[in-house]
């Protein structure tokens, strides 16, 4: 019972610590930020705020509750050995699903970390902050810890079962705690994957410029997902022949993958001016070049697109794979509806 006895010390010492860097987020970072903010800079607006960090207020309140708990519980025993985890850690996991809107907003936090830091008075107030926590942590390392706490749970109690005797008060309960907790953590990188694409589209979406006279149709679909995006060299030909086929050189294009539409761009700053929508259930293939593997086809009912990675001929079989893969699915689904 020592190795439970410690482990169970470890969750309540390693809760405690974590509740405290999040309080100096709040109590140090924020603030300076506010303050930063209220400046009205138009690099970092009222909306990089809040994406940077993301629901970090509603962890915090939980986390707080949690180790008040655990400490209630395992204060209570002389030997914390005895202590029933497990009671506590249940009813809870629940509420851990508020992790996963942090966890999907995480690149994005970190990408507006990055931005902002460049500027010299916030990187001197971001300085001035770490020096009055009286802890040498930047930012970056606070906002990154719920990433790893979730993990860090399940791992403990996996640790605390490993050392309780089925006799104890405690197997049954953390037991089930272990087993759910499992599932939440599963269901949450589900969740983050999910809210990371609805981001994602969303933000290209945003970014989308449509001419009036090329009549494009892009409707909106909550369940689009984004696929892929980069430079590729594409030309597009009438008709369905390959053997006419050559790559302009100066076509340059900046391209977008959903898994129902191919969108053809020029990439200007911050947005895509659309030159192609290409709806995948109108495609009929995507072929590869037969002597240059940079190059491949995608046919469709009238028109042929002759693509070109500036990379590697991986790069073409990923955008290959990728498109043969969307336009199968999407055929599938005109199919099926």
């Amino acid at each position: 019972m020592l190795n439970r006895e410690k482990i169970v010390n470890e969750l309540l010492e390693t809760e405690r610590s974590y509740c405290v860097s999040l309080g100096t987020v709040k109590m140090f970072f924020m603030p300076a930020l506010e303050s930063y903010l209220n400046q009205k800079h138009t690099h970092f607006t009222r909306e990089h705020f809040k994406t940077l960090f993301g629901n970090l207020n509603e962890i915090t309140a939980l986390a707080t509750s949690l180790q008040k708990e655990l400490r209630t519980e395992i204060t209570a025993h002389s030997n914390s050995a005895d202590a029933c985890v497990g009671r506590i850690m249940r009813p809870r996991i629940a509420d851990f699903l508020v992790y996963a809107k942090y966890l999907a907003n995480f690149d994005h936090s970190l990408e507006v970390l990055g931005q902002i830091t460049k500027k010299e008075k916030v990187a001197v107030l971001l300085k001035d902050a770490v020096a009055k926590s009286h802890v040498k942590l930047d930012l970056g390392s606070y906002l990154i810890m719920p990433v790893q706490r979730l993990p860090r749970y399940e791992m403990l109690m996996k640790e605390i079962l490993k050392n309780t005797p089925e006799t104890h008060a405690d197997h049954t309960p953390l037991s089930e705690a272990l087993s759910e907790m499992k599932t939440i953590n599963r269901d949450i990188n589900n969740l983050q994957r999910e809210e990371g694409n609805r981001i994602k589209v969303n933000q290209i979406s945003s970014k989308l410029v449509f001419e009036e006279k090329d009549n494009f149709v892009f409707p909106e679909k909550k369940d689009r997902m984004f696929n892929r995006q980069g430079a590729l060299q594409v030309t597009v030909k009438a008709g369905t022949g390959k053997e006419m086929a050559t790559i302009d050189p100066k076509s340059e294009c900046y391209c977008v993958l959903f898994n129902d539409f191919l969108l053809v761009t020029r990439s200007n700053k911050d947005k895509f001016r659309v030159k192609h929508l290409v709806n995948l259930e109108h495609c009929n293939k995507v072929t590869e070049h037969e002597t240059n593997g940079c190059v491949f086809f995608i046919e469709t009912r009238d028109k042929i697109f002759i693509c070109k990675s500036h990379i590697n001929d991986k790069d073409a079989w990923a955008w290959r794979n990728s498109l043969s893969s969307n336009i199968d699915m999407a055929a599938i689904a005109n199919n099926i509806a």
